[in-house]
């Protein structure tokens, strides 16, 4: 069973994990491999991620280990798209294609809307298969744009949600 609940610093070294692993596996051909290859495990990253008051960090649990997290926050710059932000969100490779994204999303989808947020925004690469999640959970292409990754230019899309995000 799937349980989803707020982040503590306990998890910081899972969350560190989840993001590398996914990283490694899912842009392979999108991101410079010498640039997924110099990522590190950093749990401090992620324990100042956790900490920070501007930030909102849910994880997934899977038989009491975190399979999964996302991370929002708020937008402060004059150009932003929403008022807040899908900073992070990734799954396991071995718990992907199982509703646990959509639970994560949903989940943050509601704490932002019960916090006076009517949208919210998310990055992707353009050619990554999370185009096909944001798709199918009601996000909206708003902004074209490209983002330099280890010398590389690679094209992005943000996507635009309506909150909450409907189960």
């Amino acid at each position: 069973m799937i349980n989803i609940r707020l982040a503590n610093i306990n998890d910081a070294e899972a969350i560190a994990k989840i993001n590398v692993d996914t990283w490694r596996s899912n842009y392979i051909g999108i991101v410079p491999d010498e640039h997924l290859a110099s990522l590190s495990y950093n749990a401090e990253a992620y324990q100042r991620t956790i900490n920070n008051p501007n930030n909102i960090v849910y994880v997934a649990e899977y038989n009491g280990t975190v399979v999964g997290y996302i991370c929002s926050g708020i937008k402060t710059a004059p150009d932003a798209v929403a008022p807040s932000k899908l900073r992070m969100m990734y799954v396991g490779k071995e718990h992907q294609n199982q509703g646990i994204g959509r639970k994560l999303f949903i989940k943050i989808s509601e704490h932002l809307y019960k916090s006076g947020h009517n949208t919210l925004s998310a990055n992707t690469f353009a050619s990554a298969d999370s185009n096909f999640f944001y798709s199918a959970i009601g996000g909206k292409i708003c902004k074209k744009s490209v983002e330099n990754i280890g010398g590389k230019d690679i094209d992005t899309v943000t996507y635009l949600f309506n909150l909450p995000i409907k189960p």
